[in-house]
């Protein structure tokens, strides 16, 4: 008996991973075969926030090429202390979500990663929200960067969950896109007084990012 129901356990165990594994390539020959959501609306991301006033950084067609998505954006914002922050938005629809680990894309271009941790930051006056915090060094000057995805309104500094949150809705068959949002300076005075700073920035931007990367208010 106890054989039996060991077996019938396996079964249903096999049948579940069979089930899921053709609805998830189900999912993705369907997601193959329909039209790319585009996001030209990134591109007019505003350049005077608050009293932040921003410059654009062109980026040319190779690093286009290396991030597999047209759409990004490269800025330095600064506040009226001379406090200069550098914003960088990537953004994919569902089709095709390529990020690279943050860590990664910053050793590419010649900085090195000293320490990689996340905390939360509480953006509105009562919400936390998780965010990855990256120090880094460049020929000898240090730099803090703090980094997250967004998918829609879901936030986390975790690439694996955010693939996880895209699978899934790609098993229900709901079209969907995601952006990877990083914001960094050289630490002045200190690492803490820096961190302040980009937080600060960070608060101002938050919620302008979702208005120019959620998938149903680009279409707006």
């Amino acid at each position: 008996m106890n054989s039996m129901n060991s077996m019938n356990s396996m079964n249903k165990k096999y049948l579940i991973v069979v089930i899921l594994t053709l609805a998830a390539s189900l999912a993705v020959f369907r997601v193959h075969n329909i039209e790319s959501i585009k996001n030209e609306k990134l591109f007019s991301f505003p350049l005077q926030i608050g009293e932040w006033s921003g410059k654009n950084i062109p980026m040319e067609d190779w690093v286009f090429k290396s991030l597999e998505t047209p759409y990004g954006i490269l800025r330095d914002y600064r506040s009226p202390d001379g406090e200069t922050v550098n914003l960088a938005i990537t953004w994919y629809d569902d089709k095709e979500v390529a990020f690279h680990a943050p860590e990664a894309c910053l050793g590419g271009v010649g900085n090195k990663v000293k320490e990689k941790s996340i905390y939360h930051v509480k953006i509105n006056g009562y919400q936390d929200y998780p965010i990855g915090k990256l120090l880094v060094e460049r020929n000898k000057v240090r730099l803090l960067v703090l980094y997250y995805f967004v998918n829609d309104s879901y936030i986390t500094p975790n690439q694996a969950k955010l693939r996880t949150r895209i699978l899934l809705k790609r098993l229900q068959f709901k079209r969907t896109s995601a952006a990877f949002v990083r914001l960094m300076m050289p630490i002045i005075k200190n690492q803490e007084y820096t961190r302040k700073v980009l937080e600060r920035y960070l608060r101002v931007i938050f919620p302008i990012v979702m208005e120019y990367t959620d998938t149903e208010k680009i279409k707006l």
